[in-house]
């Protein structure tokens, strides 16, 4: 007789069945982040283990406690930079079945513009500040860096605010210090963190509540009407993509220690959390009403959707640039619900200037050759051309079968990866037509499509 709901685990392997992790920070004392990450491990692997691996960010002073007692890990370069590869010796092996109680504790150093009260500290990856735990060597090894469920305390001095994935448990506050507590499940989004001495505006609209975080108290006259717009962005989002969440939470709008972006290391730049736009000071200076600054916000929040709820593959540029890409192309979207028509054909005018130009001081790849050592201008330019590829895919297919496509593909994937491939065939899925000559006119070959150009170009747009 064969017991078919009996299970014999065929490979080495481990699950996490209790986390924790607690990040503490106390300015002007410490140029340092300090990190504490406990786990309750079990072995569910057929053989026992002798050691566990796991990947750090660069940690210093690290310590290593299995079951309370200290270990001395091996310690080599990872793969990826600015992180250590570890290895955590058993004594005596990890048998079947058993527990380990696992305990990382380290610090991580901040850069110059995190060492003073006045700038935030943010780690936008899980990788920046996150351990990741190896599965054991093995053909058909488990392992899981995260538990089901994992606690998040943040405790930082008082007066300071502090934003991460998961639930929001609320905040404790004693002797002068805060502790704010999160809970992240495995469904949630990878861990980030940003912490900052911030002043805080919370302003609701009839789309949804906009909360700023900014480092001088806001004054801008028009911060009501930038909230408003900023809210019906998220709405439209909401509208064509989908929910991003189960309850209406607000929309995170916070000033950021500088970022690099198109203009230059001194020009307005933003980056993105899940429902959180972060702008740099430059971009807070253009005014929270402006082009500029709604521009920026619009395209940061759209990351909520292609760069969050679904991830574009990291390990392929094309599929990278294409999720930048999508998040452009949704902050048309929207601008066009509230603009019109016309909107949507300067944006797209706008892009064919912006390629013309960077043409000028960089090679044209074709966008399936990109690559991660292409420049700064050739990345921004695939990601140009990609916007202009999404929009001449509504041209040619109209907009309401891709909104559809990309809403099924937020749907279906909720968490995990996508690239091309995937994206055409929710597209085709919603419009049942074969898309593969648009795909390889665009994809595969330098310059804009004649009729592209014919359609939003100048007079004065040069060439293919």
């Amino acid at each position: 007789m064969v017991c078919s709901s009996c299970t014999v685990p065929l490979t080495p392997g481990f699950a996490v069945q209790r986390q924790a992790l607690a990040l503490s920070y106390v300015p002007v004392k410490s140029e340092r982040a300090h990190i504490r990450v406990t786990y309750r491990l079990q072995n569910l692997g057929n053989q026992d283990l002798r050691v566990l691996q796991a990947v750090l960010p660069a940690p210093l002073d690290l310590q290593i406690r299995v079951d309370g007692r200290a270990i001395t890990p091996e310690t080599s370069d990872a793969l990826r930079r600015g992180s250590v590869l570890i290895s955590v010796p058993f004594e005596p092996a990890w048998p079947q079945k058993g527990f380990r109680d696992l305990e990382m504790e380290y610090d991580l150093a901040l850069d110059e513009s995190s060492q003073t009260a006045a700038h935030p500290i943010r780690y936008e990856q899980a990788a920046e500040w996150f351990p990741e735990l190896r599965k054991p060597r093995g053909s058909f090894s488990k392992g899981l860096s995260r538990a089901r469920e994992v606690s998040v305390t943040i405790q930082v001095p008082q007066g300071f605010n502090a934003l991460a994935s998961g639930q929001n448990l609320g905040i404790k506050t004693h002797q002068g210090e805060s502790e704010y507590r999160f809970r992240l499940r495995d469904a949630d989004y990878e861990p980030f963190v940003v912490i900052g001495h911030y002043q805080e505006k919370e302003i609701r609209t009839p789309s949804g509540t906009v909360v700023f975080w900014t480092l001088e108290p806001l004054t801008d006259p028009n911060v009501r009407a930038a909230a408003e717009r900023i809210a019906a962005t998220v709405q439209t989002y909401e509208n064509y993509f989908g929910r991003r969440d189960r309850k209406r939470l607000p929309v995170w709008i916070v000033e950021t220690s500088p970022l690099p972006g198109p203009g230059g290391p001194q020009g307005p730049a933003a980056t993105s959390f899940p429902s959180t736009a972060l702008l740099n000071q430059a971009a807070f200076a253009e005014g929270v009403n402006s082009p500029v600054f709604q521009a920026l916000a619009a395209e940061q929040l759209a990351r909520t959707w292609f760069g969050w709820l679904i991830v574009p593959s990291r390990n392929l540029p094309p599929d990278r640039n294409i999720g930048q890409s999508l998040a452009r192309y949704a902050a048309i979207a929207a601008a066009q619900a509230s603009n019109g028509d016309a909107e949507r054909r300067l944006r797209a005018a706008q892009l064919l200037r912006q390629f013309d130009e960077r043409r000028k001081r960089v090679a044209d790849k074709p966008l399936l050759q990109a690559e991660f050592r292409d420049s700064p201008d050739q990345q921004e330019m695939a990601v140009v051309k990609g916007t202009m590829f999404l929009l001449a895919l509504e041209d040619a297919y109209g907009a309401e079968p891709l909104r559809r496509g990309l809403a099924h593909l937020v749907r279906a994937l909720r968490g995990r990866d996508f690239g091309l491939a995937t994206l055409r065939a929710a597209f085709e899925q919603e419009t049942h037509k074969e898309m593969a000559d648009v795909f390889r006119i665009w994809l595969d070959h330098t310059g804009i499509p004649a009729d592209f150009r014919a359609r939003y170009g100048s007079k004065t747009s040069s060439g293919n």
